[in-house]
């Protein structure tokens, strides 16, 4: 399509108008930027670039009350101005990819048989109901002492199962660092809890990954249960917002989960099709909600341009809460806090033991949060720490600081997610925020990421290696204060969303609901004040950043050795 050239200022200002006086009272309270706009042409010089959605012209003739052809006019000299663009300019569409290879699943247990018995059943189940073969690896991350019972569940499972089923317990761990040689040299406490026995989950997730390099990689976590289930209102078209942003739905009673539907093919076959795909092609192929997009800045869409790929793909949970806190089921999203409220009001939803949450419709993350359902392992992956408690999240933060092209996905699909009792998120949530040194090494990796320039995912994680060495390498008094701020706006990312959603739920909701929202804005405000870092907690984060600064050096050495000569090593079970 031919470019059309904008009329010169003097053109604009000589085309014929009504008189100002004739303006109604609707028009009168416009804001002013509107009424900047020349609404009252008779020529418009500026066709449309390209048919506008009828769903965007009608939300701004709702909005502003102005005629249909006003508007289309406007938006169609906006068009010319170069002012407002299609959404195809910004991220064009392209053809698909071809599809990635079959993953393999790893699930990370330590001593908890009972609950990864139940995972293993619902994997049986769901393997029966889809006609499919897996390939599984269990990576036992406990003790010696503790792994016998571990043992007997994953040969029970690999003996009812059709699928390739591998155990990586503590005999096999320390017969693949023997393998690996001098290659794992300094990296012990990433992979080995008698080099490092912190209680972490961190482990377990650098030995998948290396398992998988070279591959895709599906993680799961021994209180994950199948099948995937959808939630009420998922649609396919894909939603234009680029962070994260989840919602919930409460459910009271028991069994009242089971109103979430099941999805009717195998879960490995739906991921795969997203799992390294251009942006562009999975909105031409399952289009876009214009709605999703109001008063976002385009640069959110920045991630989402070529070369990108779809690196992960995150679903929803159903059941219990994802966190050991609940702090965040009381923050401003309408969706949320009208399931939450409604009446008759229900404590025990304050919980967060029998809920969905996720999204209904899939959208894009420039940096994923929670552990990815799926995950393109082709490319080197960081590793992730074990000094810390979010694991995932630390891990998402370094993947797209090494790689600013490596968005993930959202899907509406929700794993279900059962821990053991035990867990007393409100009491929690009345506490202030948990401070974690896992998720202040992300933010670092998050605050370097604009300054790189390199494509070299290796190049870029021996960067945000050497900030965190640096960091590391401090005095106390400069340590104590990047954990400050960092700490500071961490409270303050609590307490003002908590501020607006004691606003916004208005003087008619429950009594316990408010009492509860003010004793968390109370105990994080107290912190806020809680000027002070104690030697323990310097300690703790000096560990952390010095593990980041030291370990990601050497990483891609042993990415290069490991994948499939690395699962050979690991017997199959029968």
């Amino acid at each position: 399509m031919a470019a059309v050239a904008p009329a010169r200022p003097q053109e604009i200002a000589n085309e014929r108008r009504e008189p100002v006086n004739r303006r109604t009272t609707r028009e009168r309270r416009r804001p002013g930027a509107l009424r900047q706009l020349p609404w009252r042409r008779v020529r418009n010089p500026y066709p449309p670039l390209e048919p506008l959605p009828a769903e965007h012209l009608e939300a701004i003739v709702a909005a502003t009350g102005l005629p249909r052809e006003r508007v289309d006019a406007a938006l169609s000299r906006l068009l010319g101005l170069g002012l407002l663009k299609p959404l195809a300019e910004f991220v064009p569409a392209a053809a698909d990819a071809p599809p990635p290879p079959a993953p393999l699943l790893c699930i990370r247990t330590c001593q908890r048989p009972d609950s990864l018995a139940r995972l293993l059943q619902s994997l049986l189940d769901d393997e029966r109901r889809f006609d499919v073969r897996r390939r599984y690896v269990v990576v036992d991350d406990g003790p010696n002492a503790a792994a016998g019972a571990t043992r007997s569940e994953v040969e029970a499972f690999a003996r009812r199962s059709a699928s390739d089923v591998r155990l990586l317990g503590a005999g096999e761990r320390r017969a693949l660092v023997g393998w690996l040689g001098a290659d794992v040299a300094g990296l012990g406490g990433l992979l080995d809890p008698e080099v490092l026995a912190s209680a972490s989950g961190g482990r377990a997730w650098n030995w998948a990954l290396l398992l998988a390099a070279g591959g895709t990689l599906g993680l799961l976590d021994d209180d994950f249960r199948f099948p995937l289930r959808l939630p009420l209102g998922a649609a396919p078209e894909i939603d234009l917002v680029t962070e994260y942003a989840l919602e919930a739905e409460f459910f009271d009673g028991p069994g009242a989960l089971r109103s979430l539907a099941p999805i009717d093919e195998d879960p490995y076959a739906m991921l795969s099709r997203l799992l390294g795909q251009p942006p562009g092609a999975l909105l031409r192929r399952h289009g876009s909600s214009p709605r999703s997009a109001r008063l976002r800045a385009a640069a959110s869409l920045a991630c989402l341009q070529p070369p990108a790929r779809v690196a992960a793909v995150c679903g929803g949970i159903y059941g219990a809460l994802n966190y050991d806190s609940s702090v965040y089921l009381s923050m401003p999203n309408r969706s949320t806090l009208g399931s939450l409220l409604r009446p008759p009001f229900d404590e025990r939803r304050l919980d967060g033991e029998n809920l969905w949450q996720g999204r209904r419709r899939p959208h894009f993350m420039a940096t994923g949060v929670f552990t990815p359902l799926l995950l393109d392992a082709r490319d080197v992956l960081p590793p992730t720490g074990t000094l810390g408690k979010s694991d995932d999240g630390l891990f998402m933060a370094l993947l797209s600081t090494c790689d600013p092209h490596a968005p993930s996905m959202a899907v509406p699909a929700a794993i279900g997610h059962f821990p053991p009792p035990g867990r007393d998120r409100r009491a929690a949530a009345e506490r202030a925020a948990i401070e974690d040194v896992s998720t202040f090494c992300a933010g670092v990796a998050l605050s370097v990421a604009p300054m790189l320039r390199s494509a070299d995912r290796s190049l870029r994680l021996a960067a945000v290696a050497a900030v965190m060495r640096d960091l590391a390498g401090g005095s106390d008094a400069a340590l104590a204060g990047t954990w400050s701020d960092w700490r500071d706006r961490m409270l303050l990312r609590v307490i003002q969303p908590l501020y607006r959603s004691l606003r916004d739920g208005g003087p008619g909701v429950a009594p316990a609901w408010t009492e509860h929202v003010r004793r968390m804005i109370a105990a994080n405000e107290a912190a806020l004040r809680e000027r002070s870092v104690s030697p323990a907690r310097l300690a703790e984060v000096r560990a952390a950043l010095s593990q980041l600064g030291h370990a990601p050096v050497d990483w891609p050495t042993l990415w290069a050795r490991a994948g499939a000569p690395l699962l050979a090593q690991l017997r199959p079970l029968h």
